[in-house]
């Protein structure tokens, strides 16, 4: 959406708001709260969204009590939300107080349950255990499947997770396999020039390449940065499909290329701060092993030990195992 358009919406938004509150309907005015929050969430504004979630969580429980399934979605928004802003502890808090919300008014079934299972399968990802976020994608896939038809977008974002899970588990060709499902979908719902449907073809040809597929992950990173540099230049979700670049240039043996695409990388993630650790940490890496093979041990050493400090920062199991192979590549 056009950023002219969502300050518009935003102002009439507000001018609700206000004239509801004068009005003195409390649940109306949690109802246009969540419209505004999810307004400035589209415009990277989460700070603010969060403080008109909790607003409006605030008013559900009061006026419908602490078990309402309105509550269950203000829960779910405010931790999302903490998500975005690197408070992921709080968010799984009350990402788990609307799972269990929805859980006992609904039951196991219900469908917003998946996106749950979503975030939570991000917050295991960067902040828990693989095991624990594959059990959350494989949930979420499994009550998209039963409620949507299987060419719904909603059903692609399972398959995304799930692949994502497979992924950093290692078992590349479960990810390919649901990388390539999501892909078809967007492909056929939102287009081929969407920026999401690139996204997911960067996490692609990824996978693709830690199969060693190297003719096909770089045909896939390439139409997927074509459609990136277009849409996307600047923002931190293209740093991956940036990296892959990287690291396809640097399996080339054009060193300096991949040096370039890894720096561009890390410098769109350091612009998006606290919201990709796991990814930022993944490309300092790279970055490392690459100025290594360029004789440049000083820099490489300077990146390893960056990463180090990142991978330090997350309290999980990946964040152990890249602080374990930083500290190995950095040389005394």
């Amino acid at each position: 959406m056009h950023e002219g358009t969502l300050d518009s919406a935003r102002a009439l938004f507000a001018e609700a708001l206000e004239l509801r509150r004068a009005l003195g309907d409390p649940l109306r005015v949690a109802h246009t709260q969540g419209d505004l929050a999810s307004l400035y969430v589209l415009m990277d504004q989460p700070a603010d969204a969060l403080v008109l979630h909790q607003g409006q969580r605030r008013t559900y429980e009061q006026y419908l009590g602490a078990t309402h399934p309105w509550v269950g979605e203000a829960e779910y928004n405010i931790g999302s939300t903490l998500l975005m802003l690197g408070r992921p502890l709080q968010a799984r808090a009350h990402l788990e107080s609307a799972r269990t919300i929805w859980t006992d008014r609904h039951g196991p079934n219900y469908l917003d349950l998946a996106m749950v299972h979503v975030a939570l399968h991000q917050f295991e990802i960067t902040h828990g255990s693989i095991e624990r976020a594959m059990g959350h994608a494989l949930e979420a896939r499994r009550i998209r499947d039963a409620h949507l038809p299987p060419d719904h977008v909603d059903v692609a974002e399972a398959e995304i997770v799930v692949g994502m899970a497979n992924f950093f588990s290692g078992e590349f060709e479960d990810a390919v396999a649901a990388y390539r499902a999501a892909v078809a979908i967007l492909r056929d719902q939102l287009g081929a020039d969407a920026p999401n449907t690139a996204l997911v073809r960067a996490n692609l040809a990824e996978a693709l390449l830690a199969l060693g597929h190297r003719d096909e992950a770089r045909d896939h990173v390439e139409t997927a940065w074509e459609v990136l540099h277009a849409t996307l230049p600047d923002h931190p979700a293209s740093a991956n499909a940036i990296k892959i670049r990287g690291l396809l240039a640097r399996m080339a043996g054009d060193l300096d290329t991949s040096v370039a695409h890894l720096m561009h990388a890390q410098w769109l993630l350091e612009s998006g701060g606290v919201q990709y650790p796991l990814e930022q940490g993944s490309v300092l890496l790279e970055l490392s092993q690459t100025l290594a093979e360029q004789g440049r041990s000083g820099e490489a050493n300077e990146m390893a030990r960056r990463a180090e400090g990142v991978f330090t920062s997350i309290p999980g199991e990946f964040g152990r195992r890249g602080a374990f192979v930083a500290r190995r590549l950095a040389q005394p």
